[in-house]
């Protein structure tokens, strides 16, 4: 073809063995070549050469679009589309043609381009790979899944791509993808077994050493890789802290010496065995997916990702009536027809190699997306149902809203329950302080897995100050609380104040302050020690009770005082004892008292003075008794009265009067009443009345009258 002729005709991709479609028109572009590749759980790239009429072609009308491929020049040609990562224009070809170079990848791409950080509570990994696929209007996708795949307690996407994260879940949870292209479109399929595997149109592929059709395989190559021969791992639960979660599975692969060959890791990434015994099956199986592959390649432009076929072969006898899986496959394609002097005269060409698996093998992608770690500590919010101060589980754990967070609704939706790390955690016994809604807390991770955060402490910040004023209250040093839901600034506090020469320990209660001391309390002051107490006081000694005084002791009692003793009662006083009693004094003994006055003994009454004896009285006195009466004296015995004196004198001012039935005076030697110069002697003699000279005896010999003048009648 000469160039006069080409400089009238323009290049048409009409019936090429390969052509593109964009949204620039129909021939814009020629699809001059194609090497592109296709994967399981991989992203496919197709990279293109192109020739254009156009010198200038805005790179915005086709950068981030959808480009179309057809290789083939049959009735069904091989479809290949992507969206366009990269655009190059690379200069002026041959006959008015200028040369541009594409790469077209998926839509799911495109997900590496947006990095996020949120959380996924208790939804399974199909559900959450959903949501971000429709939340960026992707919809092209489907899952063929028949694994039990449990729910997610919790799921972080932390600093990193929507892809990384998808990726990273799929991996884990034995999840492999590829892509369906379509004339107009690549759907992505999601799949855990081998139902996702459909036959190609052409079901049967020939390789044969004889004579060859015009489609044909030229390459098989089956190869065997060694692998391990089990994988166990283990985790730990501390809802079940006895419970042991080791898995073990062994590989179905029996090779020399790899039944010693155990792989084991730590931590498995689950709470319970069942989930435990899935995953470590699945981690077997990815390391048994890469013992035996297929290397195979020809120019059958049919083949595709996620397809399988039946092989018949007189070369590769043991594969032979065999079916296999494409996992793999990579496409080169030339068109050297548009210039008259293509590189080394190449006519159209399109080869491919290829990699397949026999279709029994449980296929499972390899663990090769990162998981992100968090190896440093952050702080989050302490958050909870409105209106709760303190919001807990029966393990004091605690919902978290992270500062990265911008989707949590900042209530006890925002994160799982969160661990508090505590100075001790025994079996009923420990520290406990559960940090409350509103507190700024700091969290780490175990293992640096964002999905298990810790809290292992507080901070102050602009609303959460600290209970003292700072700088200014530097050497406090304490705890203190807050009432919750109660009065407004109430509080509880245990503080230290180190200030030298005003050194203090506080400690403040609200309202109740309980004690409890198992065996002795001894409590010692060098100084003074008061109590007040607002209401009442009260004390309880079961055993004995002692109160030593060096000094003075003194009690006032502003109402009344009881003291009750059920045995014995006993004070003793080394100096003087005083009473003072400015109402009534009233004293019950229930049996007898006894009192010992080794001195004097005064008893002052400003009034009256009653004595009521219920049974006997005895007073005995050492010495004399003396009893004075300012006012009357009166006795009333109703028995006898009895009163026996080695002697005894009786003085009375004005008059004595003794009225009774009878009265009988008793003297041993003599009885003499005496008034004036009169008197009346009675003695064992007789009596003899005497009244100045005259007197009158009476005796067992008769009666003798005596004075200067008897007269008798």
């Amino acid at each position: 073809m000469n160039s006069l002729f080409t400089a009238a005709i323009k290049y048409t991709q009409d019936n090429r063995s390969m052509r593109v479609e964009t949204g620039l028109g129909k021939d814009v572009f020629l699809l001059r070549r194609v090497q592109a590749t296709e994967f399981f759980s991989k992203l496919f790239t197709i990279n293109i050469d192109l020739l254009s009429y156009e010198a200038n072609i805005r790179p915005e009308d086709i950068v981030g679009n959808h480009m179309a491929l057809f290789l083939g020049l049959d009735g069904n040609p091989r479809p290949l589309n992507g969206f366009v990562k990269s655009f190059v224009y690379s200069g002026l070809e041959k006959q008015g043609l200028y040369g541009y170079k594409a790469e077209l990848v998926p839509w799911l791409w495109f997900l590496d381009k947006r990095t996020n950080c949120r959380i996924f509570q208790n939804q399974t990994v199909q559900k959450i790979i959903e949501t971000i696929f429709t939340e960026l209007g992707f919809y092209d996708f489907k899952f063929t899944l028949i694994d039990n795949h449990l729910p997610l307690e919790y799921c972080v996407q932390y600093q990193e791509s929507d892809f990384n994260f998808i990726s990273r879940l799929l991996e884990q949870e034995g999840l492999f993808y590829f892509f369906e292209h379509q004339a107009d479109k690549h759907i992505l399929t999601i799949g855990d077994n081998a139902a996702a595997f459909v036959f190609l149109d052409e079901k049967v592929i020939e390789h044969s050493s004889g004579s060859r059709s015009k489609f044909y395989l030229n390459q098989w190559q089956h190869r065997f890789q060694y692998c391990s021969g089990a994988f166990a791992q283990t985790d730990y639960n501390f809802e079940n802290a006895n419970l042991s979660l080791l898995t073990e599975t062994p590989t179905s692969i029996k090779l020399a010496n790899n039944s010693a060959l155990e792989r084991f890791e730590f931590p498995g990434n689950y709470n319970e065995s069942q989930r435990g015994q899935n995953l470590t099956r699945i981690r077997m199986q990815q390391e048994e997916s890469g013992y035996q592959i297929v290397q195979a390649g020809g120019n059958l432009n049919y083949l595709e990702v996620g397809k399988k076929f039946k092989l018949l072969s007189d070369e590769a006898l043991v594969d032979d009536k065999k079916t296999f899986v494409i996992s793999e496959i990579s496409h080169q394609a030339f068109e050297g027809s548009y210039l008259d002097e293509d590189e080394d005269g190449k006519a159209s060409s399109y080869q491919n190699r290829f990699l397949c698996f026999p279709e029994e093998v449980v296929y499972r992608p390899p663990l090769n997306t990162t998981k992100p770690r968090i190896d440093g500590v952050q702080t989050a919010v302490v958050v909870g149902p409105a209106g709760d101060e303190i919001y807990t589980d029966k393990y004091g754990r605690i919902k978290l809203q992270f500062h990265w967070d911008r989707y949590g609704e900042k209530n006890e939706t925002s994160s799982c329950w969160v661990r508090v790390a505590t100075l001790w955690a025994g079996n009923k016994w420990g520290t406990l302080n559960i940090p409350r809604v509103g507190q700024e807390v700091v969290v780490t991770f175990v293992n640096g897995d964002p999905d298990q955060p810790l809290v292992i402490g507080s901070v102050y910040n602009s609303t959460h100050m600290p209970p003292v004023a700072l700088p200014a209250g530097k050497n406090y040093a304490g705890m203190k609380s807050k009432t919750v839901k109660g009065d407004v600034g109430g509080s509880n506090e245990f503080s230290l104040e180190d200030t030298g020469d005003s050194q203090q320990v506080k400690l403040h209660a609200k309202k109740d302050y309980n004690t409890t001391v198992g065996n002795d309390l001894n409590s010692s002051t060098t100084g003074n020690a008061t109590y007040n107490v607002d209401g009442n006081n009260s004390s309880t000694v079961k055993g004995n009770a002692s109160l030593s005084v060096q000094g003075n002791e003194s009690a006032s009692v502003q109402g009344n005082q009881d003291s009750s003793v059920q045995g014995n009662r006993s004070f003793s006083t080394s100096g003087n004892k005083t009473e003072n009693t400015s109402g009534n004094a009233e004293s019950t003994i229930g049996a007898n008292e006894s009192r010992n006055v080794a001195s004097n003994q005064d008893l002052s009454i400003g009034s009256n003075q009653s004595v009521n004896v219920g049974s006997n009285q005895t007073n005995t006195i050492g010495a004399n008794q003396q009893t004075t009466v300012s006012g009357n004296q009166t006795f009333s015995i109703t028995g006898n009265q009895e009163i026996s004196a080695l002697a005894q004198n009786v003085s009375i001012s004005t008059s004595a009067t003794t009225s009774a039935l009878s009265i009988a005076m008793n003297g041993q030697s003599q009885i003499a009443l005496a008034v004036g110069g009169t008197s009346i002697t009675i003695d064992p003699s007789g009596i003899t009345l005497s009244m100045g000279a005259s007197s009158v005896k009476i005796d067992a010999t008769g009666v003798s009258v005596m004075g200067p003048l008897v007269k008798l009648n």
